[in-house]
């Protein structure tokens, strides 16, 4: 049986690996923020973070499948898990025509955000004025994960 990334099986129980599961959660806090998945995975590429699969460099795939596998719902929890639900359907580039046939529109642009750095700092500009919001200030989740094996 192979665990989701941020799981590790201990005494025969599947609970949250901490440090995988807080690459997890920057992964949805950093997308709520409004980066794109391209921007995600430049952001993991910088930060040295190996993928679930070992390579060096993630996909837009692999991010993209993370943020709809409800099995992060205990690391992450339900209500953040549901807002990256709704923020990838507003994000859909996939549009019908008259006669039904899906045609992709624009791409998503992520809006202004720094380059990534230690912590997993982003700036959201909220006027004009400049950025206003840093990820490295917001709130963290903290849930304990324990997950029980199905046996």
């Amino acid at each position: 049986m192979k665990l989701p990334y941020g799981y590790v099986l201990i005494n025969g129980e599947i609970v949250a690996h901490e440090e995988t599961a807080d690459v997890v959660r920057s992964i949805f806090e950093y997308y709520l923020a409004g980066a794109s998945l391209g921007k995600i995975v430049d952001m993991l590429h910088a930060k040295g973070i190996p993928s679930p699969s070992g390579n060096s460099k993630w996909g837009r795939v692999m991010v993209d499948k993370l943020l709809s596998n409800t099995k992060y719902i205990p690391i992450i929890g339900v209500e953040t898990y549901m807002d990256a639900q709704f923020e990838r359907e507003r994000r859909c580039n996939v549009d019908y025509d008259k006669t039904g046939h899906p045609r992709k529109t624009a791409r998503y642009q992520s809006p202004y955000l720094a380059p990534p750095g230690p912590g997993f700092n982003c700036m959201i500009p909220t006027s004009p004025a400049g950025p206003t919001a840093s990820m490295s200030n917001w709130p963290r989740v903290s849930q304990s994960a324990t997950v029980r094996a199905r046996g």
